[in-house]
């Protein structure tokens, strides 16, 4: 494209804009396959065809390992692209608070007239047909009430999670602030035919003091399904939005591992332990999973005992805590799949003072993958795969699968 833009954020190697007018737009660009997509700030590379998307994902890749890691010439597979590029997601969170006009808007935050707001989104091309009747009743619901519109717009924002099983069973959980979602028992009334659960939730307070779920119509968890495993998960609990790009990285950390048999296996920041737990099954002789959120913790502890797995052990607490009690341990394999913003500081120190023969980072950000992989790189460890995959179609998004081996 060429086009107009304004900086918003100018650091001394880059600068982040926004764009005030294209002039004169690429060959590549296409008309987005969703109408709001302009004005929503969801799908910011909708307007790019897919294929130039996945390009443009592996390119980050390289890009981020050339600047940051120093790696002149990175080795970076082909993008793999797991899943449909519309309604592909199980799990979307929407904002409900004051639109630009002051009134109550449902949707997401983008830009409205060059300016950040509250984007009234009746539907969205990233989630299915049912996820968006069910927002369309929610949307309703607050259109024929001046009551709850207006406790939107006096209270809010507040948030509206939809999500899904691969069963078909929803989900509807209302995020309250320090409040209550407003009239969220009529609200879950309205959708007991639609949704199999309503959840109201609030943050608890502290820094990690997790979720209070109160159910409002059936149960506060939903059930999913993943390689033979039954998880059980929390209204709020992480697990991939994209079912087959979840598949996918599942299939990619199996093969990367290596033979499992009789070692002793790391999977940090692990959740509910996809990763571990599939390679317990095959055989690991003991597999430890760590995460800091104890609903994960609990769900993934579940589902080991009702695969009958005994090599499995959960640890609550943060990995650079885990990682300290565990210096002296070694481990063969590590497994980590750290937040967008990647290690917190003393957990690579702490992975490589466990000597492991492997270690396998799941990234969802390019740049802190490149600056997390350099203490291995300076340690003498080889990168020796980097698959990026397309696990946010759409989007800038792009989850890497980096595998690094030690060397003598």
């Amino acid at each position: 494209d060429r086009l107009w833009a304004r900086a918003e954020r100018i650091r001394p190697r880059f600068v982040e804009g926004v764009v005030v007018r294209v002039d004169r737009p690429a060959d590549v660009r296409r008309s987005s396959p969703c109408p709001h997509q302009s004005r929503c700030g969801g799908c910011a590379w909708m307007p790019l065809a897919e294929e130039h998307q996945r390009d443009w994902k592996r390119r980050l890749v390289v890009d981020a390992l050339q600047r940051i890691s120093g790696i002149a010439d990175p080795r970076v597979d082909p993008l793999r692209r797991p899943s449909t590029p519309l309604a592909y997601r199980n799990r979307v969170e929407f904002s409900a608070g004051p639109g630009p006009d002051g009134a109550a808007a449902i949707g997401l935050w983008g830009r409205i007239d060059g300016e950040r707001g509250l984007v009234d989104l009746p539907d969205c091309a990233l989630q299915d047909a049912t996820a968006n009747a069910l927002l369309a009743s929610i949307r309703e619901f607050v259109a024929a009430r001046d009551d709850v519109g207006r406790a939107l717009a006096e209270q809010g924002p507040f948030r509206i999670l939809l999500r899904s099983s691969s069963a078909g069973r929803r989900l509807v959980g209302l995020w309250g602030t320090t409040t209550r979602f407003p009239f969220a028992d009529e609200l879950a009334s309205r959708l007991t035919d639609q949704a199999d659960s309503v959840v109201s939730l609030r943050a608890r307070p502290g820094r990690r003091g997790g979720v209070r779920a109160e159910p409002l119509h059936g149960d506060p968890f939903i059930t999913e399904r993943v390689g033979g495993f039954e998880f059980r998960l929390p209204a709020a609990s992480f697990m991939q939005v994209n079912p087959a790009g979840g598949r996918e990285l599942i299939d990619l950390v199996l093969d990367y591992a290596g033979d499992p048999r009789g070692r002793r296996i790391l999977d940090l920041y692990g959740g509910v332990g996809a990763f571990g737990l599939h390679l317990a099954r095959a055989g690991a002789r003991h597999v430890v999973v760590c995460d800091a959120d104890r609903d994960a913790v609990e769900a993934g502890k579940r589902a080991a005992r009702l695969a009958g797995l005994r090599n499995t052990r959960y640890a609550h607490g943060t990995v650079r805590s885990y990682l300290r009690s565990q210096q002296g341990k070694p481990a063969d394999l590590v497994i980590a799949n750290p937040p967008r913003s990647g290690f917190g500081r003393g957990v690579a120190p702490g992975i490589l003072g466990l000597t492991p023969a492997r270690v396998l980072i799941v990234s969802c950000d390019p740049p802190t993958l490149a600056r997390d992989v350099q203490p291995f790189l300076e340690a003498g460890y080889a990168l020796d795969h980097v698959t990026p995959v397309d696990l946010f179609p759409q989007t800038h998004h792009v989850e890497t699968v980096a595998l690094l081996t030690a060397h003598p």
